[in-house]
């Protein structure tokens, strides 16, 4: 493709809305993935062995919470996008094989 234009005008309509559906579970399994990241972080750098004595701490912190949210918040996006990824997909199937007079 020469252009972004010639692009958008070949790429019908569903497969557009797979894209941005496949781009969401990304965006979604990204932030799990950060989430995962900072609790790997905290568990072996930061407190160690030390979580039993340090667990009020780190459970009152704005740290814990921020990654809280940001876990949900990425759970929530994945779910969200695999339900409409797979109601689009049947919506396909069910619409191509109607038979039409």
């Amino acid at each position: 493709y020469s252009t972004s234009t010639d692009f958008k005008k070949e790429m019908s309509k569903a497969a557009l809305n797979n894209k941005l559906l496949i781009l969401l579970i990304n965006v979604g399994d990204l932030l799990c993935g950060v989430y995962l990241l900072n609790i790997a972080v905290m568990d072996t750098i930061i407190y160690g062995s030390s979580y039993c004595s340090e667990q009020l701490n780190w459970l009152s912190s704005v740290r814990c919470s921020v990654i809280g949210i940001i876990s949900t918040v990425g759970y929530e996006i994945s779910l969200l996008s695999m339900t409409m990824l797979g109601l689009v997909r049947i919506m396909g199937i069910r619409n191509g094989t109607q038979i039409r007079d």
